[in-house]
């Protein structure tokens, strides 16, 4: 039996082109390795499936980044307005959150979502096949495709490879589709990290986690070049950090990079300064944790930030001076070597201030890292913590690390 289309891959991509092809082609075939289809859309939202968003498209390229030409003609062939339409056709209703415009079934449940593609490919008559894993593909003389999996052989017409990337193994993403392209002449790029929180070892900070930070820029540098700067929210885990930022921001990070992380608002150190000394004229007394509630910083934050600098909280901002936030800048976290999965910190420790005058202290000086004893001849510095990272391969999801 010759098939017109087999599609490999029981996810979202596959189950929605198999039942728009079956309007083309008569006989299509669905092959599967898992017991079931749509295992990881069942995790998508935290099980509630955003599936799409209702802000203007041109935000959705931006969102994209450099990829976004890539994908427009796709994006304006179907759009997310096309994407509410066709779940309402089936049933299913959408609700918008109005802060982020993310989509979701109004049931909140991503398995109506996976119940309306089920729905629609045996409506129009697809034959799904599951513990099918596909280890070969070739392609014949007469253009047709062979395909094997295990003891099974399939011929067919034309060939979809819906077979996603390798981000979650436990749920099928195995990466199998870049050897099924290659072996059929495709040039493949090399699969990296992203949407990935950055893991660290033996991060000094896991006493605070869940401490966020809002609206504040992250830089990645590779070497002394600056690769991308996002603006967002972040977070400190357990672990690292992570939040919409970070994982956006991932996707640009290859292993050996630097990440700088700002941790409060300031536009540069001499905005910073001439906040001290308005405090200053106003206050000399003012202690050092009383000043630092006047930023979002958490107490716990604000304490650490004190402790790195060798400041005790109850020294006045008259007697500190204004060097005080370049002495914690001072403190330079090194590239761990080690395991390829994971950043790390020098022995898990922060380098002490006695080793300042054989270190590069580096801050973010108009596009470029300086040496500290520079600052006071440059503007515009951000004013935060700086990470030398390692980024992980081993991809974070649903607090499971996945081999």
């Amino acid at each position: 039996m010759i098939w017109d289309l087999v599609v490999i891959g029981g996810g979202p991509a596959g189950l929605f082109a198999a039942g728009e092809a079956s309007a083309h082609f008569k006989k299509v075939l669905l092959l599967e390795k898992q017991p079931e289809p749509g295992r990881k859309l069942l995790l998508t939202g935290s099980g509630q499936c955003n599936f799409t968003n209702i802000r203007p498209l041109r935000e959705f390229l931006l969102a994209y980044g450099e990829h976004g030409l890539f994908l427009k003609p796709a994006l304006h062939q179907w759009t997310n307005l096309d994407s509410i339409a066709f779940f309402e056709r089936y049933g299913l209703e959408s609700m918008t959150v109005e802060d982020t415009g993310k989509v979701f079934p109004r049931t909140r449940r991503a398995a109506d979502v996976l119940r309306v593609l089920l729905k629609r490919c045996q409506a129009q008559g697809v034959l799904m096949e599951y513990h099918r894993p596909v280890t070969r593909v070739k392609r014949e003389a007469d253009g047709t495709f062979q395909i094997f999996s295990g003891t099974q052989a399939y011929r067919t017409r034309q060939l979809l490879l819906a077979t996603g990337g390798c981000s979650y193994p436990a749920t099928g993403s195995t990466g199998d589709g870049y050897a099924l392209a290659a072996a059929l002449g495709h040039t493949c790029i090399p699969p990296r990290p992203g949407l990935t929180s950055f893991i660290i070892r033996n991060f000094p900070w896991t006493h605070l986690p869940g401490t966020s930070f809002k609206n504040l820029p992250l830089t990645i540098w590779h070497h002394d070049q600056k690769l991308k700067t996002l603006t967002g929210d972040w977070l400190i885990t357990h672990q690292g950090i992570s939040g919409p930022a970070v994982q956006n921001l991932s996707r640009y990070a290859c292993a050996g990079d630097w990440v700088t992380a700002a941790l409060v608002p300031f536009a540069s150190l001499e905005v910073f300064k001439r906040e001290w000394e308005a405090r200053l004229a106003h206050s000399a007394r003012l202690t050092l944790k009383a000043w630092l509630k006047l930023f979002p910083l958490t107490q716990a934050l604000a304490r650490t930030l004190l402790e790195l600098a060798e400041l005790k909280p109850a020294e006045t901002v008259a007697r500190c001076g204004a060097g005080w936030l370049e002495r914690i800048d001072g403190y330079r976290v090194l590239h761990v070597k080690g395991t390829p999965y994971e950043m790390g910190f020098q022995h898990g420790a922060l380098l002490k201030e006695e080793a300042r005058e054989n270190m590069r202290y580096l801050l973010q000086v108009n596009d470029q890292r300086v040496a500290l004893p520079e600052l006071q001849h440059h503007r515009h510095g951000h004013v935060g913590r700086y990470f030398h990272i390692q980024l992980p391969h081993r991809l974070r999801r649903g607090g499971r690390r996945l081999v």
